[in-house]
């Protein structure tokens, strides 16, 4: 298996919004490895900077040193289109429905509408959501949106598929049809990297997670059929915060 996304060593701080001269270190001496075909969940604790730390492997921030390479290689723009992305909170535009929003999204990058539409429709199916894909969003609950992002990021197959926390506000029947499309992705040669702190979730879709706390990766660990996500995250968070 060759690496789809490796860091190494990456800091990052920012200035003091009022003492200006002083710099905070919010990540530090992160160290990660991603495989193809891994399903890599990071685990954080409250002010972890885990979207900062995801940011940054996207390059929408810089940071002060280290590196990131994806695909087994320097990061480069002309490799980011191979990343699927949704953050946790996005806005759309809610004077659309569901495939205006789609077709709008993908059209800007240059994609063939008649790829779009065929690719919708499997989403649809996948995500439960044709019987909505006709409503407008500002309809939508927090988790029919959540299916939105999902379904965008989806839609051109990328090799990397990076998700802020996926199951906020999906109820149990909706967190079991994205599981089992994780489950499909991944059966299909997929490599995800999802964050989240939602423990049983990980335990029933990952084969590798980490755990980030205090600005930097104190676990990285797979998992097996034996493995205690819950006990193995709060003895590392204990251990740590003393």
């Amino acid at each position: 298996m060759g690496h789809v996304l490796h860091v190494e060593h990456l800091d990052k701080s920012y200035r003091d919004w009022f003492f200006l001269h002083k710099k905070k270190q919010i990540l530090h001496d992160i160290s990660m490895n991603i495989e193809t075909w891994d399903v890599y969940w990071l685990l954080w604790v409250n002010w972890a900077w885990k979207t900062t730390l995801i940011t940054c492997i996207l390059w929408f921030h810089w940071y002060d040193s280290g590196n990131i390479m994806l695909f087994g290689g320097t990061t480069v723009h002309s490799q980011l289109w191979r990343i699927g992305y949704a953050p946790d909170n996005t806005q759309y535009y809610t004077h659309l429905t569901w495939m205006e929003n789609i077709i709008f999204a993908w059209t800007l990058s240059g994609m063939k509408k008649k790829d779009i539409l065929t690719q919708s429709e499997v989403l649809l199916t996948h995500l439960d959501m044709r019987q909505h894909k006709d409503s407008y969003v500002k309809k939508y609950s927090a988790g029919m949106k959540k299916k939105l992002g999902l379904a965008i990021s989806l839609l051109h197959k990328p090799d990397l598929l990076i998700r802020d926390e996926p199951m906020s506000w999906l109820d149990p029947i909706w967190r079991s049809l994205v599981k089992e499309l994780i489950l499909s992705l991944h059966a299909s040669g997929q490599t995800i990297l999802f964050s989240t702190h939602i423990l049983p979730d990980v335990q029933a879709v990952c084969n590798k997670f980490a755990v980030l706390h205090n600005w930097h990766i104190v676990l990285e660990q797979q998992v097996t059929a034996t493995s205690d996500i819950e006990d193995l995250f709060m003895k590392t968070v204990r251990k740590t915060t003393k």
